[in-house]
């Protein structure tokens, strides 16, 4: 009697689930994205507050956005009209997403189409209003999480952003 094969091809997340115990409130690059969200910055705070309390390495580079970075990654949150923070984003060159903050399921920046799917099953594929890369959508019943978005761009199958934001798509030039 002879067994099907095991299906090996199936897609895992690119790296190990990380929790918030996991990160250095001091190093972006250990954050995790997990609800509203990224480290230490939250949908809905204040975004002055926010700005002060990270400190150094931290600058506005326009008004209304604070950034962190380094040649390999760069996050950003951007005030709402209201004060408060309305969208984060965390993107740079695409490698292991171990390098840069990862959602606790271990996405993040590299992961491939597949792996989001698959750790997120009911995330919906849109198109951006400007540029053809495409984005994967993820949101819960939870409006003061904001949705989040796994962008690829045009013709690459990785992850170079993600952004968690409560307008109905990431900004795209949030210091216009």
């Amino acid at each position: 009697m002879s067994s099907a094969p095991v299906d090996s091809s199936s897609p895992t997340p690119t790296d190990p689930p990380v929790s918030a115990e996991d990160q250095d409130p001091a190093d972006p690059t250990t954050w995790v994205i997990d609800g509203g969200a990224v480290g230490e910055i939250s949908l809905g705070d204040d975004y002055l507050a926010t700005a002060e309390d990270l400190g150094d390495g931290w600058d506005e580079t326009c008004e209304g956005l604070t950034a962190w970075g380094n040649p390999e990654l760069n996050v950003f949150f951007v005030a709402g009209s209201d004060g408060t923070i309305e969208t984060i984003t965390v993107e740079g060159l695409i490698g292991d997403p171990s390098a840069g903050p990862r959602t606790p399921d271990g996405i993040g920046l590299g992961s491939t189409r597949d792996e989001v799917r698959t750790a997120y099953p009911t995330v919906e594929e849109v198109a951006p209003a400007i540029g053809d890369g495409v984005y994967l959508r993820q949101s819960d019943d939870d409006p003061t999480d904001g949705a989040r978005f796994f962008e690829f761009a045009a013709g690459d199958d990785r992850v170079s952003s993600i952004t968690l934001t409560t307008r109905d798509e990431p900004p795209y030039e949030p210091c216009a």
